[in-house]
């Protein structure tokens, strides 16, 4: 029998016409690992039943909606390039959810040494209590060649404990990792990967990265490098956010594209700017949005072009709102033909743009940097210590703030071969002590121009369409503010893995952190409402709806007419509703900087002292002034949660938690029957 087995195998491996493709089904309550699995009435049930199968080209493995596995989904097997093996769902509900349980070393989905797949619409997690060598999606190859077309498309991947830190341990703690783990018997690397339309979210330690794990400092063109380079590599229209690090790294491409991405809550528990690449080349950054970049130190930028990226491109992308600015340039000293270009910056909060690292050819031109009264950045810098050779050129500022530095080295200590002119100023003249940057085109205060006249752009916009409230179920109110039912079933679907994957379904527990999330959420609202940043309309439902289906709408028409699109092509509601409101708490803790909180220089000072193992974790600053952006950050952070905290305690909350508990027990979040 052991014979036959072995030349059965042989068989499937060498005669490929023997094989034929099939739809399996997998489905967690009524499934059977016993069954054929070919048909709803006949599925799979487990993990395991999928995990042991050698899958053929043209076969699709379809996973039952709303269903719950714990555990590590393997397959085994490729396809091919007429067909790939596809992973998908089947039937209405929430997307198939798949929970790591916690494992470690490996990812919750995982391929190696596998071409030609194509998976989508998976919920995937690995919720533990400590940190751990955890990721969500793993792609990896040794010693076997072009490893291609791996797609993976409207995922969503969430809650990975990770590691927190700068080491390469911790950075190969990710919601994607696709990585080459040896090629010393032979050269291996990756071709046509494709990442589009996913939700990545609450990662420690990044959001998504590409990596050679023997090396990834081979400079681009190097023998070396052509073994290892990713080759048709595209990201495209994810959203990433509430991450630990970088929300991306993009290591080892030729060409490649990033583009129409949204990340924002990033460097949440270290440094890290939001996208960087490392030893890439003529890579193209572009239409891609990243706000509150949070980095406690160095880093807090929108765009890195890291070590070894000559050639580079990073273009037509809305930085805004970040520790630091639009770009941290981290090269080597050979990198040249840098781009970078038509980006806007608005209310971007430390050095706009830093030459860091050296560089023997950046041009920064045409981009527009919008500096508001109330923040006082450092619009460029050079690093003493280092060289650099570039030019920043034919830039728009506008610039109302009395406190903006200029920071250009005169020290002669390295040499700086900078090219800057012909740039235009609206207002307020930065703090230049060299006068190195007196060649502006200067434009009188009066003549100041606003963000919207720079035309044919789209990004966060405050839609004035009017709504209703008819057809809407109010379950309470916070305060006077209304909690509506959609919000609950929204806020159920968020909390869903969490709730299931530690309490087993407990259903009030579930009713307990929902709850607790729309209370507080109530509270900013009611702020908002307040402090006069949005009208009471503003937070209905009707109202986010409207507002989503006229901005995806806006976003299509430019598309389709060469327009400007910043981010995703199109929201969801939910995506919608968390990306406005995270944009107008922003501009609440603005106003209450300026009005209400204490940010004296005594407290930032003291603040600054107190945590100089996160402010100052590099050893480069003498006092809080250096680092002034990111102390202030996280200062006015901590000041509002005691705000809010405060009044979550007097909050007056009437609530129907009968109607409350009957409908999330009625909400079929999980298949469990």
């Amino acid at each position: 029998m052991q014979y036959f087995r072995l030349y059965l195998y042989s068989l499937l491996l060498f005669c490929p016409l023997l094989l034929h493709s099939a739809v399996y089904f997998v489905d967690n309550v009524y499934g059977k690992d016993s069954y054929s699995g070919l048909s709803p009435e006949k599925a799979w049930q487990s993990l395991e039943q999928v995990n042991a199968q050698i899958f053929v080209p043209g076969d699709l493995i379809l996973f039952k909606s709303g269903g719950f596995w714990r555990g590590q989904l393997a397959p085994k097997g490729s396809g091919d390039a007429q067909k790939p093996i596809r992973i998908s769902s089947y039937g209405d509900g929430l997307p198939p959810l798949i929970d790591g349980g916690g494992i470690e070393g490996t990812g919750v989905l995982r391929l190696y040494n596998q071409s030609y797949w194509e998976i989508e619409g998976l919920e995937i997690t690995n919720f533990a209590t400590a940190p751990g060598d955890r990721r969500g999606i793993e792609i990896k190859a040794a010693n076997s060649g072009l490893i291609q077309h791996i797609h993976l498309k409207n995922l969503i991947i969430h809650d990975i404990k990770g590691i927190v830190g700068n080491s390469l341990t911790a950075k190969k703690t990710a919601g994607i990792y696709i990585a080459v783990t040896d090629d010393s018997e032979k050269s291996t690397r990756f071709h046509n990967i494709l990442i589009s339309n996913c939700e990545i979210y609450n990662i420690q330690n990044q959001g998504i990265v590409t990596n050679n794990e023997v090396t990834h400092a081979d400079y681009p063109g190097t023998d070396a490098w052509h073994r290892r380079k990713f080759t048709g590599l595209i990201i495209r229209n994810n959203i990433v956010h509430h991450i630990s690090k970088n929300a991306m790294i993009v290591r080892l491409a030729e060409g490649g594209l990033v583009e129409h991405n949204l990340c924002y809550e990033t460097a949440l528990g270290i440094t890290g700017n939001t996208i960087f690449s490392r030893s890439s080349r003529n890579t193209v950054f572009q239409y891609n949005e990243g706000f509150s970049n949070r980095s406690i130190d160095y880093d807090g930028s929108l765009y890195d072009p890291d070590y070894s990226s000559p050639g580079t491109i990073w273009q037509y992308s809305y930085s805004h709102d970040n520790a630091h600015g639009l770009l941290w340039v981290c090269t080597t000293d050979t990198d040249r033909d840098i781009e970078v270009r038509y980006n806007l910056s608005v209310n971007d909060r430390g050095i706009l743009f830093y030459l860091n690292y050296p560089v023997s050819g950046i041009r920064i031109h045409h981009n527009n940097i919008i500096i508001p009264s109330y923040l006082h950045p450092t619009l460029l810098k050079e690093r003493t210590d280092y060289a650099h050779t570039y030019s920043f050129e034919n830039n728009t500022i506008i610039n109302t703030s009395q406190n903006t530095n200029v920071l250009l080295d005169i020290s002669q200590q390295k040499q700086q071969s900078r090219q800057i002119g012909q740039n235009t100023l609206f207002g307020n003249l930065p703090n230049d002590p060299t006068g190195l940057l007196n060649d502006f085109s200067l434009v009188l205060p009066a003549d100041i121009r606003t963000e919207s006249s720079y035309a044919s752009t789209y990004s966060f916009a405050e839609d004035t369409t009017e709504t209703t409230t008819e057809n809407t179920t109010i379950l309470g109110t916070v305060n006077g503010i209304p909690i509506e039912k959609i919000e609950l079933l929204e806020e159920l679907k968020l909390q869903r893995a969490t709730w299931f994957a530690n309490t087993d379904g407990d259903y009030a527990k579930l009713e307990a952190i929902v709850l607790e999330q729309l209370i507080r959420k109530k509270l900013e609202e009611q702020d908002l409402i307040h402090q006069g940043i949005v009208p009471p309309r503003w937070i209905q439902s009707t109202q986010i709806e409207a507002e989503q289906s006229s901005n995806n709408q806006k976003r299509s028409a430019l598309q389709e007419t060469g327009g400007v699109v910043y981010g995703p092509t199109r929201f969801t509601r939910h995506q919608w509703a968390q990306y406005r409101h995270l944009n107008y708490m922003i501009k609440l803790k603005d106003k209450l900087a300026e009005k209400e909180f204490d940010l004296s220089a005594p407290l930032l000072s003291a603040y600054f002292e107190q945590n100089q193992h996160l402010f100052n974790s590099r050893k480069q600053f003498a006092d809080y002034r250096g680092n002034e952006a990111s102390v202030k950050l996280h200062y006015l952070e901590e000041q509002y949660e005691q705000r809010l905290n405060e009044k979550l305690a007097a909050a007056e909350i009437n609530l129907n938690k009968a109607t409350i508990s009957q409908l999330i027990r009625q909400t079929k979040l999980i298949n469990q029957e």
